[in-house]
């Protein structure tokens, strides 16, 4: 098998990535989490990206044995990526080639035609894809993905609440192996002086309170439902302050940002864009929401949690496994109930503020370690070789 010989000799496994950009974002971060935790020893692994650039480029190309290479996609309808990627896979004849999300999962499966006996990893990262923008592009997509999904020799899910959707749509059950995100819990701490030093930038006083929420501003996210409840929670309790961290297009932030305006909280509303430091911003904050429709494995709270800082989130995906006895599960997406949670969370926080940073911390360590998310993967990898 080509497996045992891989692996019973000195060669190392050579594992392929395949991700649209390296731009922000929770699945090319997980990647990055990924490639620096794999054996070295074992594993020779390359990040090939459809887009040049992206803010985490240097942070993948900055991995000690990791080649990154772009196929310099100039559009859409640049087909001319699928001969850049068909060249580079016979200059890497990888053992193994894992698609990351929509596209790039179909592409993956070209690498066939060039080396049959590459295998195929097939990546699942959202409990149910958002279909209510319109966009004909992404049902012909996952629909194709649907019929094809046979394919692949392994579809990575990473969270129970996405594989249990797409089962349910006609994806083979035997295939999917669910391997939730891992948390770098040394990145992810608590830091005073982060949370000074944050807080001074959006200056928040001592003695105000901040609710968060971090990640792309898109309906799917919930940030109208955020500024909705944040007017109620803003009447309810004094001194509370509510960031938005994350930027998105204007079709998106413009709509937003006129809503918080019409709301009368613009005063109390921190918008602060995309944030490279996202280790001040979650300890800048004392409460972190998701106020998602949609989510799969929300890297968010558990990098929040890792901060010591306890959560409120909407029941969606995976969020009630993340935050356990650690935070509020929001039950009813209405901004109500949102507020409420967010209330009585800050409530225990004024009185065991200390025991929740503990206990939430102490969760991701023993759920979400970045170490064990390598484990698995490269436990998928040797299987199927």
């Amino acid at each position: 098998m080509q497996g045992n010989s891989c692996l019973g000799t000195e060669r190392k496994l050579r594992v392929c990535f395949l991700v649209r950009q390296l731009n922000m974002g929770g699945a090319q971060r997980q990647l990055i989490e990924l490639v620096r935790s794999l054996d070295q020893r074992r594993f020779a692994a390359e990040i090939v990206t459809l887009y040049d650039g992206g803010e985490y480029w240097v942070d993948a190309a900055a991995v000690p044995g990791v080649r990154c290479a772009s196929l310099g996609k100039r559009g859409r309808w640049d087909l001319g990526a699928v001969l850049r990627f068909a060249c580079e896979m016979r200059r890497s004849r990888p053992d193994v080639v894992q698609g990351c999300l929509g596209v790039c999962n179909l592409l993956a499966l070209c690498v066939r035609a060039i080396a049959p006996s590459t295998r195929v990893v097939w990546s699942i990262r959202c409990s149910e894809p958002d279909f209510a923008s319109g966009r004909w592009l992404s049902r012909l997509s996952f629909g194709i993905e649907r019929i094809m999904s046979r394919l692949p020799d392994r579809i990575i899910a990473n969270s129970q609440a996405g594989r249990d959707f797409h089962v349910r749509r006609g994806y083979p059950s035997g295939k999917i192996a669910v391997i939730r995100n891992g948390i770098d819990s040394k990145r992810f701490r608590p830091d005073a002086e982060a949370r000074k030093r944050m807080r001074g930038e959006w200056k928040v006083a001592p003695e105000e309170r901040v609710v968060m929420i971090a990640g792309r501003i898109h309906p799917q996210k919930g940030h109208s439902l955020f500024l909705r409840a944040a007017a109620l929670a803003a009447k309810r309790r004094p001194g509370l302050r509510f960031a938005v961290v994350g930027d998105g297009s204007a079709q998106f932030v413009t709509p937003a940002k006129r809503l918080a305006s019409s709301l009368g909280i613009d005063d109390r509303v921190i918008w602060a864009g995309a944030v490279l430091d996202m280790v001040a911003a979650y300890n800048a904050a004392d409460i972190v929401t998701s106020c998602s429709s949609s989510e799969g494995f929300a890297n968010a709270l558990c990098e929040a949690m890792a901060c010591g800082i306890p959560c409120a989130a909407t029941a969606v995906g995976d969020s009630r496994f993340i935050v356990g006895a650690a935070g509020v599960l929001i039950e009813s997406m209405t901004p109500e109930s949102v507020a409420k949670a967010w209330l009585e969370l800050l409530a225990r926080c004024d009185g065991e503020r200390d025991a929740l940073a503990i206990q939430a911390r102490r969760r991701i360590e023993s759920e979400c370690a970045r170490d064990e998310l390598a484990r698995k993967t490269a436990q998928v990898f040797e299987e199927i070789l």
